[in-house]
């Protein structure tokens, strides 16, 4: 009776070999479980989109008006208004084009080509004096003011949303001076060019609703200076430029952006200049403009795929200033 209770206490205790091996067979060892692969990318990591790179377009169309234009050539010169006494009370056409290069959604470089020539005749009421050459009145005059000028900026976008922009930075513009005064005659002709750079603060801003195809936006190239080099040059000159402009638009297929464009256009300079041929080197001149386009802006994608991810958090957050109006 005692061996037969001990040998039962024995078989209780004892581990049952067929469920030691089902155990085995559902818990692996450790050595035996397979590793993620070091390549593969964690389930819970932020997928973050590749550098993105787009590429704009923009090309403008339209009139421009004079507000105030007045010039003088040497300091016992007249000081001729050109929009009064030179026919200048009309509209001329205007455009321009720029390309635009957009870098991981906050770099911007633009590079702007904008001409403005006003070519108008006239018959002079009174003497008009322009260096050392003096047209008399009842003269017949030809009249040409250009003044095309090539621009390159930088701005720092603050916003990553493509359809917001809040932008600030700075341009470089070269002006391409050019007037002449010439008499219908051939007789008499004054003529006045100057080339050089002129700084500049750039910044510009835009907002794209989210309930309607529609966007709206503002830019401003300015700077007023005084003193040598940074006026562009070496003499102390006074210089002035403002670029302004007001936009609204849609946008068609994603990509392309029509657009109505209101500008305003102005500055000037007053000084002499020691580089100057004829005269005593003292020019004023000072231009205010006005002026409406229509537009055109095409952004292209450089990078292929590179808003996936980005575009997808964007929407996110629409989604929920959508769902807070909502409420």
């Amino acid at each position: 009776m005692t061996i037969s209770c001990a040998l039962a206490l024995l078989l209780a205790l004892s581990p049952d070999p067929t469920s030691a091996t089902a155990s085995a067979q559902a818990e692996p060892s450790v050595e035996s479980s397979p590793q993620p692969s070091a390549s593969a990318p964690a389930t819970t990591a932020r997928a973050r989109a590749p550098i993105a790179v787009r590429a704009k377009l923009l090309a403008e169309l339209g009139a421009l008006g004079v507000a105030y234009h007045t010039l003088q050539f040497s300091k016992q010169g007249t000081n001729f208004d050109l929009r009064r006494d030179g026919r200048q009370d009309t509209m001329f056409l205007t455009g321009r084009v720029s390309a635009e290069l957009e870098i991981d959604d906050h770099h911007e470089i633009v590079f702007l080509f904008a001409p403005i020539r006003l070519r108008t005749q006239t018959v002079l009421q009174d003497e008009l004096v322009a260096d050392d050459v003096t047209f008399a009145a009842d003269t017949g005059i030809e009249l040409f003011y250009g003044f095309d000028f090539y621009r390159l900026s930088y701005a720092y976008d603050f916003f990553t949303d493509p359809g917001d922009e809040l932008a600030l930075g700075f341009s470089l513009q070269f002006r391409n001076f050019r007037s002449s005064y010439v008499s219908t005659d051939g007789e008499q002709a004054v003529t006045n060019t100057n080339f050089g750079p002129v700084p500049a603060i750039k910044l510009r801003g835009r907002h794209e609703l989210d309930h309607a195809n529609f966007w709206y936006g503002g830019e401003i190239d300015g700077f007023y200076a005084n003193i040598p080099y940074i006026n562009g040059g070496d003499d102390p000159v006074e210089g002035l430029i403002i670029d302004a402009s007001l936009r609204a638009g849609v946008t068609v297929a994603g990509i392309i952006k029509p657009f109505l464009n209101l500008r305003y256009l102005g500055g000037g300079a007053r000084g002499t200049s020691s580089d100057k041929v004829g005269g005593d080197g003292y020019t004023s001149n000072w231009l205010h403009t006005v002026g409406a386009s229509l537009g055109l802006e095409l952004a292209i994608p450089i990078v292929a795929g590179d808003r996936k991810a980005r575009d997808a958090e964007l929407a996110e957050r629409k989604a929920a200033r959508k769902a807070r109006r909502g409420r």
